[in-house]
């Protein structure tokens, strides 16, 4: 993939832990501002303590997305996708279309991970899903 660039900025963030069912997760929120459209940033999440995430790289939606049509939005709709590994070949071309900038969001509608509850099955959707989820945001409904 090559060298990623050097991280220039920091976002001041927060970090909470939950614990569920006997199980510890980390959730760290930060917020980007003042982005300028068509640009690709990079960040990574974590602190000195927890530790931190690998750096991840995305690219900002240019001014006159879906104004015309020489760039329409493009959004990706799946649903009924679970942890599992029938979800492998769907997680597997999501994450081509992201690296390859040719969509620029996810819609989930439903059914998403199928964890019922069971928070392993959470983090292996999540960890599943972080390819994607790390450079176009992922809606779910």
């Amino acid at each position: 993939a090559g060298p990623k660039p050097p991280l220039k900025v920091t976002a001041r963030g927060s970090n909470h832990t939950y614990t569920t069912g006997g199980w510890r997760g980390q959730i760290h929120t930060a917020v980007m501002t003042n982005l300028a459209s068509n640009t690709t940033y990079s960040y990574r999440v974590g602190d000195n303590v927890t530790g931190w995430s690998d750096v991840q790289m995305f690219r900002t939606l240019p001014k006159d997305v879906g104004r015309g049509k020489e760039r329409p939005l493009r959004i990706a709709q799946v649903g009924d996708m679970g942890y599992g590994n029938k979800s492998d070949s769907t997680i597997k071309e999501l994450t081509r279309l992201a690296r390859n900038g040719l969509i620029d969001a996810v819609l989930h509608n439903g059914d998403v991970g199928y964890a019922d509850g069971y928070q392993r099955h959470w983090d292996v959707f999540l960890r599943k899903i972080e390819p994607i989820s790390s450079r176009v945001p992922y809606l779910t409904a």
